[in-house]
C-alpha cells in the first residue's frame, strides 16, 4: 500500500510540473505579444513625457561633389590641368533622437529635441559623418504676457556647395556650429491692443584655417498691434541690428560688420476659414564698416497656407532680405526666396500622403566694384514624395528632388564656382510618434 502510494504521488507531481512548464511557456509568448508600440516609444512620468525615435534611409545622388555637367578641371602645382568628372554614390543614413516634453503644448510647455544621424557612403567612404541638431522651445503665459523662447543648434559635416565652392575646399569635408536663438514677448494693453518685442541671435562656425568667413549676428524688433478680429491683428514695428563677418584664417582680409534699421507693417493670424498665415513689408538701410556702400531696400516676408477643397493643402512663401556672404566680408547682396507646396492625403483613412515642392533662390550682389560686382547667383530646386503610414508609430516614405546652381561668376577668379545639378531618390523608414 506504501510503495503504490508512493509511486501515485510522484505521477501526481509529475503531471502537475509538466503542466506548470506547459502554461509558463505558453505565457512568454503571450506576454511578449501584449507589449505595445507605446510602451517603447512613449513614456509619461507625471507632466514629463518621453518620445524616442529612429530611422533608416537610402539615397542615390548623383553628384555627391556639387560638380557641373561639362568637365571641371583643377590647376595643379606644376601648372598642369586634371579633368575631374561628376560622381554619385548609394549613401544610407541611420538617425536617432529623442523628444522630451514637459507641460502640454496647448498650455505653457517645455520641449526639448535631441536628433543623430550617421551617412555612410557607399563608394566614396571618406565621406562618412555624423549631425547632431537641437532644439529647445517653450511657452509662458499669464494673463496678459506671453513669452516663448526658442533656441536652435546643430554641429554638421559636409561638402561645401554654391557659392562656397572653391578649389581649395574641392571634396573636402568641413564641419559647421550652427546656433539660433529668439526671444518673443507679447504684452496685451487693452483687449484690442498689444506690444511685441523679439531678440534675435545667431552664430555660424565654419572649421579654422580656411578660406571662409563666421558670422555672428544680433538684431532687436519692437511693434505694436491692433486685434483686427478674434483670430487676426495688424501691427507696426521698427527693427534695428548687426552682423559680424570675421575670418577664420589669416590668408583673408579682415572682416567688416553689417549695421541695419528699418521699419514696417504685419499682417497675421486667421484672415479666412481657409487662409491662414504671416504678411510683413518694410524698408531696411544697410551700412558697412569697409568694403560695400550703404544701400536701402525693402524686406517682405510672407508665409501663408490655403486650404483648397477639402482635403488639399497648399502653403506660399516668399522672403526677401539682405545678407553678407561667408565667402567675401566686403561683398552684400538681397536675396529673393520662393516656395510653393502641395500636399492631399489619399484612401479612406488618410494614410497615404502625396506632396510636391518647389523653391527659387535668388541673391544680387549690390557692390558695384570688386569681383563681386553685378555677381548673381540663382537656385532652382523640385521634389515629390508619397508617405505611408503603416501604422501611428511608423511610416514609410519615397521621394525624388532635383536641385541646380548658377552664377554668373563661374570658374571665374579663384573662387572656382561650378553650375550644377543634383538628382536624388531616397527611400527611408521612420519608427516613432
Amino acid at each position: 500500500m506504501t510503495i503504490r502510494s508512493t509511486r501515485k504521488a510522484k505521477t501526481r507531481r509529475t503531471t502537475f510540473f509538466q503542466a506548470a512548464s506547459l502554461a509558463c511557456a505558453l505565457s512568454v509568448p503571450n506576454q511578449l505579444s501584449a507589449i505595445e508600440p507605446e510602451e517603447l516609444l512613449y513614456y509619461r512620468v507625471g507632466n514629463v513625457s518621453i518620445r524616442p525615435s529612429f530611422g533608416i534611409s537610402e539615397t542615390y545622388n548623383d553628384n555627391v561633389f556639387f560638380r557641373g555637367d561639362e568637365s571641371f578641371f583643377v590647376v595643379n602645382p606644376d601648372g598642369s590641368t586634371t579633368k575631374i568628372e561628376r560622381e554619385g554614390d548609394l549613401i544610407t543614413s541611420l538617425s536617432g533622437g529623442t523628444s522630451f516634453l514637459i507641460g502640454r503644448p496647448t498650455g505653457n510647455f517645455i520641449n526639448a529635441n535631441y536628433n543623430y544621424s550617421h551617412r555612410l557612403f557607399n563608394e566614396h567612404t571618406a565621406q562618412n559623418a555624423g549631425n547632431h541638431s537641437f532644439q529647445l522651445q517653450g511657452k509662458l503665459s499669464g494673463a496678459r504676457v506671453d513669452i516663448t523662447p526658442l533656441i536652435q543648434g546643430s554641429n554638421t559635416k559636409s561638402i561645401l556647395n554654391g557659392p562656397t565652392r572653391s578649389t581649395d575646399l574641392l571634396d573636402q569635408l568641413i564641419e559647421r556650429n550652427n546656433v539660433t536663438a529668439r526671444l518673443s514677448t507679447r504684452i496685451k494693453l487693452t483687449p484690442k491692443t498689444f506690444t511685441t518685442s523679439t531678440i534675435d541671435y545667431s552664430l555660424s562656425d565654419i572649421q579654422d584655417n580656411l578660406p571662409l568667413f563666421d558670422t555672428e549676428s544680433t538684431s532687436f524688433r519692437q511693434g505694436f498691434g491692433f486685434q483686427l478680429r478674434p483670430k487676426a491683428s495688424l501691427s507696426l514695428s521698427g527693427t534695428l541690428g548687426r552682423r559680424a563677418v570675421d575670418p577664420n584664417s589669416t590668408l583673408l582680409a579682415r572682416g567688416s560688420a553689417q549695421k541695419y534699421f528699418g521699419g514696417g507693417f504685419s499682417a497675421e493670424g486667421e484672415f479666412t476659414d481657409r487662409l491662414t498665415g504671416e504678411i510683413s513689408f518694410g524698408i531696411q538701410r544697410t551700412s558697412f564698416s569697409r568694403g560695400s556702400d550703404s544701400f536701402v531696400a525693402p524686406v517682405a516676408t510672407v508665409s501663408l497656407e490655403y486650404l483648397m477643397g477639402r482635403d488639399i493643402s497648399s502653403e506660399i512663401s516668399y522672403t526677401r532680405s539682405t545678407f553678407v556672404g561667408i565667402q567675401s566680408a566686403n561683398a552684400a547682396g538681397v536675396s529673393d526666396i520662393v516656395g510653393l507646396s502641395l500636399s492631399k492625403p489619399l484612401g479612406t483613412r488618410k494614410k497615404w500622403i502625396i506632396s510636391a515642392r518647389g523653391n527659387m533662390n535668388f541673391q544680387n550682389w549690390e557692390n558695384k566694384t570688386g569681383l563681386s560686382a553685378d555677381r548673381s547667383n540663382d537656385w532652382l530646386s523640385g521634389s515629390f514624395g508619397v508617405q505611408y503610414r503603416i501604422q501611428e508609430w511608423l511610416t514609410s516614405s519615397f521621394s525624388y528632388s532635383i536641385q541646380s546652381f548658377s552664377s554668373s561668376l563661374s570658374r571665374a577668379g579663384t573662387f572656382g564656382l561650378v553650375d550644377y545639378d543634383i538628382n536624388t531618390v531616397s527611400i527611408s523608414m521612420r519608427v516613432g510618434y
